[in-house]
C-alpha cells in the first residue's frame, strides 16, 4: 500500500504567503513604549483581529484576559492549520515539532499538583498538539495526581502511559523534576519512532529538533546542580540522546565554557561576558528558537519551511502575551524589551 504523497512544495506555497503577517522585532519594540490600549489596536487590526473581536462579545472586562485568549485562539488555529494542509512525511514530521504542545501542557499539569495541590485557575492550554483541551481539563480538575492517573488510564492514546506514570512518581516522592524527566524519556522515545520512519534530510532535521530539546533539558538540570538552585535535581542522572551535548561531560564541567565547549551552543558564551545561570539559560531557549526559524531560508522543499513558521508562531504568541502582561502592570519599555525573544 502506498502512503499519501507529500506535499511540500503546496505547503510552503501556502506558508510563505503568510510570512509577512508576523509582528517584526521594531514593531513588537514599538508596542513596548506604548499602552495596552494601543496594543489591543494593533491586534484588532491584523491577523489575530477575528479572535480578539469574539473575545470582545463575550462580555470579558479584563483587557489583559482578552488579549491572552485571544492570542491563544488565533495562534491555535494557525498550527492547526498548517498540519491540516500537510500530507506524508510533512504532516508526519510536523505531528512530531508540534507534540511540543503537549510536552508544555503535561508540564503544566504536573506542576499544577506540586506548586498549588491542584488548586489553581486553569491555564491557557496549547491545542495544536495531539491531545484535546478535555483531555488536560480532566486531568487538571482531579484533586491528586493519583486520581488523574485513573482519568487518563481512560483515555487511549500513546502518552497515556508515560503520563501516569509521571502522575504515579510526583505522588510518591513530590519531586516535580523526577517526574517531568520520566516523561520526558517516554516522550522522546515516542517521537523519534515517528520521526526514524523517514531516513531523509527532513527525518534527520526532526532527530536534531529532538535531540536539541534534550541538550536544553539536560542543560537545564546542570545549571540546577552547579547553582544548588533545586537539591531534589542533585540524584537526576542526565539523558541520552543529546544532538551536541556529551552527558559525561556535564559530570566533569564546572563551568559553562566548558559544558558547551565545541558545540553549536557556545556561540552563547562568547555573546555573553561572564553570563550569569539565568541569562545563559534564556540565551539557551533564545538559541533554540532562532534556529529553528532560520530555517526558514533553508531548503524550499523540506520540512524546515514549516520547523520555522511554527516556531515563528509559538514566539510571537510569547512575545504578545508578554507585551500584554508587562504594559498591564504598568513596566518600563526596556524592561518588556529585555522580556522578549528577539528573533531577528
Amino acid at each position: 500500500m502506498v502512503g499519501p504523497a507529500e506535499n511540500y512544495a503546496y505547503l510552503n506555497a501556502l506558508v510563505r504567503s503568510r510570512l509577512s503577517l508576523f509582528f517584526r522585532w521594531e514593531e513588537l519594540v514599538s508596542l513596548a513604549r506604548g499602552n495596552l490600549a494601543g496594543l489591543e489596536g494593533a491586534i484588532l487590526s491584523g491577523r489575530y483581529g477575528e479572535s480578539y473581536r469574539y473575545q470582545l462579545v463575550t462580555a470579558e472586562p479584563s483587557a489583559l484576559k482578552r488579549i491572552e485568549t485571544a492570542l491563544a485562539y488565533e495562534s491555535t488555529r494557525q498550527l492547526s492549520w498548517l498540519l491540516a494542509h500537510a500530507s506524508g512525511e510533512p504532516k508526519a514530521l510536523l505531528s512530531v515539532l508540534l507534540a511540543r504542545a503537549d510536552l508544555y501542557n503535561f508540564r503544566l499539569l504536573l506542576r499544577s499538583f506540586a506548586v498549588s495541590g491542584g488548586h489553581m485557575k486553569e491555564p491557557l492550554w496549547h491545542l495544536y498538539g495531539s491531545l484535546p483541551r478535555s483531555f488536560y481539563k480532566s486531568l487538571f480538575d482531579c484533586s491528586s495526581p493519583m486520581e488523574a492517573v485513573e482519568r487518563a488510564l481512560s483515555f487511549n492514546h500513546p502518552f497515556v502511559a508515560p503520563i501516569a506514570e509521571a502522575l504515579r512518581q510526583l505522588e510518591v516522592d513530590r519531586n516535580l523534576l523526577a517526574a517531568e524527566g520520566i516523561f520526558l524519556v517516554r516522550f522522546l522515545e515516542i517521537q523519534r519512532g515517528i520521526a526514524m520512519k523517514f531516513p531523509t534530510k527532513n527525518g534527520r532535521l526532526v532527530l536534531e529538533f529532538l535531540g536539541r530539546l534534550v541538550d536544553l533539558w539536560n542543560l537545564g538540570l546542570w545549571i540546577r546542580k552547579r547553582s544548588g538552585y533545586d537539591r531534589g535535581s542533585t540524584g537526576m542522572e542526565y539523558l541520552t540522546g543529546g544532538a551536541w551535548i556529551d552527558p559525561r561531560r556535564l559530570e566533569e564541567a564546572e563551568v559553562v565554557g566548558v559544558a558547551v565547549s565545541g558545540t553549536p551552543w557556545q556561540s552563547i558564551t562568547r555573546r555573553i561576558s561572564a553570563p550569569s545561570h539565568h541569562e545563559f539559560y534564556r540565551a539557551l531557549n533564545v538559541e533554540f528558537w532562532r534556529w529553528q526559524v532560520k530555517q526558514l531560508r533553508k531548503d524550499p522543499l523540506g520540512i524546515e519551511v514549516a520547523m520555522g513558521f511554527s516556531a515563528w508562531q509559538i514566539v510571537e504568541w510569547q512575545n504578545l502575551t508578554a507585551l500584554a502582561i508587562g504594559l498591564s502592570l504598568g513596566l518600563r519599555p526596556e524592561q518588556i524589551t529585555q522580556s522578549l525573544i528577539p528573533l531577528e
